[in-house]
């Protein structure tokens, strides 16, 4: 686990701090004003700025699933591909 994140304080956080974060990134859908930087969520919630960065990070690796990271770089090629 963590240096700064306990159990305890991740999964008491990790689902809030994943809701405002510019971590979901949906093309074609507005969030508006609700993607907060990882210092203006700690002000939110009350939490550090490391606090909140280390809880994002690790809750990216619980909320996206490994293929997605495996199709991103296909589009990516494809895009690249397409270019040319």
């Amino acid at each position: 686990m963590s240096e700064y994140v306990s159990i305890e304080l991740y999964e008491k956080y990790k689902q809030q701090v994943w809701d405002l974060s510019l971590a979901i990134q949906t093309l074609g859908i507005d969030r508006g004003n609700e993607c907060l930087s990882d210092a203006e969520i700690g002000e939110r919630l009350g939490l550090e700025t490391k606090v909140v960065t280390e809880i994002r990070c690790m809750a990216e690796c619980d909320f996206i699933p490994m293929q997605g990271y495996f199709d991103a770089e296909e589009r990516k090629e494809l895009r690249f591909k397409s270019i040319k």
